[in-house]
């Protein structure tokens, strides 16, 4: 199945695109979808420890399912001042 791929701030920066489609197996969850992409952009690694999850604009957590058509976001944390 397909779902859209939203990247910010950092994760953006080390793919260098801010929105992509990802085929992955049917009934994958966050976190198997986010393997997935750091398989195909193995910089995104360094950031899984700090990273937040949306699915469709909500929060999610690794274990959560997908299903096709769905967009997940990338939320690195974010610095300000």
């Amino acid at each position: 199945m397909n779902i859209t791929i939203l990247l910010f701030g950092t994760a953006r920066l080390l793919v260098g695109k801010q929105d992509l489609e990802l085929e992955i197996p049917g009934n994958a969850t966050v976190g198997e979808a986010f393997a997935t992409l750091a398989g195909k952009h193995p910089k995104l690694q360094d950031l899984e420890k700090c990273l937040r999850f949306a699915v469709d604009m909500e929060y999610a957590e690794p274990s959560t399912r997908l299903k096709a058509g769905q967009t997940l976001a990338l939320i690195p944390p974010v610095q300000g001042g």
